[in-house]
């Protein structure tokens, strides 16, 4: 399997997983034959058919037929449930679209169709993986962990990545595991992907995704569908532990203001000599971003937005910004060996 992105990579073979991707073939072979029987007029066996494709796999394409057939029976709020249902696969066409919102402006619903869908996906979508808080041994001065992840919103070997990073955001705090999330075009287009982002991932010399950072340092914690994140997280969980153990490097004092429409933020680093490799980098990053990526994701956490490398160790940044779900992150970087000696997180919600 090629990993998303231009770089070539050979990886394991997971069971499970291949035992995934069958359902999605088998789920497809169901739908293929439902429609035959939709053209042959015969809509109550192609009903079965794509009970039996909806069972193994949720898809786009069974799940809009089944849309098909709920609106020749005019069951509104089945044809609703049924789109819905393929645009939160992120594989929806612009057509399957056109219909969910036609049919929710004749049916006139109080909610905005677009937190329906977030709604649904926080409820129908569970990560496998529900890790217990941490609660281990912390070194002094206290470091926090900087991860960042090479994705895309279409990537489908960054699908166990995301999970278990989302994982990692459940079991520690902003103080113990910062993280940031640098979108690409992996390989289709991604509406999440910056200038910043990009600049970052060629900073480090990514050429795919997913690759994964610790702290500056590439790390390879394996990749796949769902079926591989647990493996994915125990890699994550070992490497994060037995770094939150070393003591920092240094500190940093972040600190940010609203004024109307525009943030600033300081930042200042303490407890080491300047050095010409040194540099103290901002992030500003929307902590969830709503869109249903073909991957399967729809609420993406810590996008990268927009970025500012200082010229010295102390300095600040006015950005002019709409979004109110914002946060923004510190990073002292040897910018030669990339090994970040502190990061730090500053919720800055309007």
């Amino acid at each position: 399997r090629a990993r998303a992105g231009y770089q070539r990579k050979t990886v394991p073979f997971y069971v499970e997983e291949a035992r995934e991707r069958y359902r999605t073939v088998a789920a497809g072979t169901w739908s293929t034959l439902a429609r035959v029987l939709m053209k042959q007029g015969r809509d109550a066996d192609a009903r079965q058919a794509l009970v039996k494709s909806l069972a193994m796999a949720r898809t786009a394409e069974a799940s809009s037929a089944y849309a098909e057939l709920a609106a020749k029976e005019g069951d509104t709020n089945t044809v609703l449930d049924a789109l819905g249902t393929a645009i939160l696969t992120g594989k929806a066409d612009q057509g399957m679209v056109d219909r969910f919102r036609a049919a929710w402006s004749d049916a006139k619903m109080p909610l905005d169709s677009e937190a329906w869908l977030d709604r649904r996906f926080r409820r129908e979508s569970r990560n496998p993986l529900q890790p217990a808080p941490f609660h281990g041994q912390l070194a002094r001065p206290r470091r926090a962990v900087l991860l960042e992840m090479v994705t895309g919103a279409a990537c489908e070997p960054c699908i166990s990545v995301d999970l278990a990073v989302d994982a990692m955001l459940q079991r520690y705090s902003r103080e113990d595991l910062v993280v940031l999330s640098h979108h690409m075009h992996a390989p289709p287009p991604d509406p999440l992907v910056s200038g910043a982002a990009d600049a970052r991932a060629k900073f480090y010399g990514a050429r795919g995704a997913p690759t994964v950072y610790l702290d500056g340092e590439a790390i390879e914690p394996g990749e796949g569908t769902a079926a591989v994140a647990g493996q994915v997280f125990d890699e994550l969980d070992a490497a994060v532990r037995k770094r939150l153990a070393a003591a920092a490097g240094a500190s940093i004092e972040l600190k940010a203001h609203w004024s109307g429409n525009e943030l600033k933020v300081t930042a200042e680093a303490n407890g080491i000599e300047a050095a010409p490799v040194l540099r103290l980098q901002l992030f500003l990053v929307e902590k969830e971003v709503s869109y249903s990526g073909a991957n399967g994701f729809r609420l993406h956490p810590m996008v990268v937005r927009n970025a500012r490398e200082l010229t010295a160790l102390r300095g600040e940044w006015t950005i002019a910004v709409d979004a109110s779900n914002l946060a923004v992150v510190a990073v002292l970087q040897d910018v030669e060996t990339k090994k970040v000696l502190q990061s730090v997180y500053l919720d800055a919600t309007k």
